[in-house]
């Protein structure tokens, strides 16, 4: 017998609360949520009609929160994700969203109850459309005013639903779980708002490009802004913001430690660690700098190529191999000393690294559309110079 009502009731309710149960000994947080979640869903799932809906209210950004959710609904009780939208439900100044990956929007979620008869997709197929469809949200969720991490969750739903429009979904013959296609999810959602053309592949240009169009493309503009309009901050991601675009892109073997994407884009000098913190004591989290040209001039690009630890002349990054973003951001540096030598750089970059010269110049031409973004005149520069070889 509890002394009060709030102890009578508390651990009757699905949250993450670990103070509360704490204070009532449940030793395994995330078991005991995951555990109330499937109850709950079995339940709704008993009860609901064959042709009714469940309606569902969720604002997480969290992976795992997601996978919890699809294994109840879809996996445990059966059902299947048919339609969701954002909406606006939370101020942007809000003391609650200081320090966090913060939402604006919550999602509804509509569950149907599956087909009678068994749906099974073959992989190849599910995935184009659900890349279809994750393409038409963002483009609508733009249209109406999503910005930043609404807009990339509105694109992880767009592929959600058709993955859970599906019974089972074969990838060379084996199922996936709720955990695999949440990933996929994730992965279609980065390249989706990347804006990435099918050569570009590497997660450290997908994360660059994506982070580029979250923060600065697909954003409310605020700061202050350059006589040319184009911002002059530079990108600040939380934790969470890395672990949320490298999710899809982690090893299965490694994706429970969700912090392997920050360290995997910290050692490719993609992002470095800033020394503050965001947010209140009890969530705070670190902050990352996207490491990008923010002057479009040699030196500003000199100064990139240097926080980054790669020697121009000898075209070789300190302590690791290079990337795409950095062959990108060298061709940059000659293109700023001309044609001629920008055509010897090409040249010798091409004969030792194809692949990834290839995708810098893809992920220029991504960049060239990115009108306010100070890296755009670097890369119509190269482009023009590839272009006239």
């Amino acid at each position: 017998i509890y002394n009060t009502q709030w102890e009578s009731f508390a651990l009757n309710e699905i949250s993450y609360n670990k103070g509360r149960l704490d204070y009532f000994g449940v030793k395994e947080a995330g078991d005991y949520y995951e555990k109330l979640m499937g109850m709950a869903f079995n339940k709704m799932a008993e009860l609901l009609k064959d042709n009714g809906l469940v309606v569902t209210y969720f604002a997480h950004s969290s992976p795992k929160a997601w996978i919890e959710l699809i294994e109840a609904g879809w996996r445990r009780a059966n059902l299947r994700v048919s339609r969701a939208w954002n909406f606006a439900t939370e101020s942007a100044q809000r003391v609650t969203a200081r320090g966090k990956t913060a939402l604006e929007s919550s999602i509804v979620v509509i569950w149907r109850k599956k087909g009678h008869s068994e749906n099974v997709g073959d992989y190849g197929e599910v995935y184009k459309e659900a890349f279809e469809s994750a393409v038409r949200t963002k483009e609508r969720g733009w249209r109406t005013g999503l910005t930043s991490s609404d807009l990339f969750l509105a694109s992880m739903i767009g592929a959600l639903s058709i993955f859970t429009s599906y019974d089972r979904i074969l990838k060379f013959g084996k199922e996936l779980t709720s955990r695999d296609i949440i990933r996929e999810s994730y992965a279609i959602a980065t390249r989706v708002v990347a804006n990435a053309t099918d050569v570009i592949r590497s997660p450290e240009a997908l994360f660059y490009l994506a982070s580029k169009a979250l923060y600065r493309v697909y954003t409310k503009p605020e700061g202050q802004l350059a006589l040319t309009g184009i911002p002059v901050e530079p990108i600040i991601l939380s934790s969470q913001d890395v672990i949320i675009l490298s999710y899809g892109f982690l090893k299965e073997k490694v994706e429970k430690k969700e912090k392997e994407g920050v360290k995997m884009f910290e050692k490719s000098g993609i992002i470095r660690a800033t020394e503050k913190t965001i947010g209140a004591k009890v969530a705070q989290q670190k902050t990352f700098t996207l490491i990008e040209p923010l002057d479009p001039s040699l030196k500003g690009i000199k100064e990139v190529l240097g926080v980054k630890g790669i020697n121009p002349i000898r075209m070789e990054a300190s302590g690791r191999r290079l990337t795409c973003v950095d062959i990108l951001h060298l061709l940059e540096y000659y293109a700023k000393q001309g044609r001629g030598e920008f055509d010897i750089a090409y040249r010798t970059l091409y004969n030792r690294y194809p692949s990834l010269v290839r995708e810098a110049v893809e992920m220029a031409k991504v960049i060239a559309r990115f009108l306010n973004d100070p890296e755009c005149s670097l890369a119509r520069l190269c482009l023009k110079y590839v272009e006239g070889r």
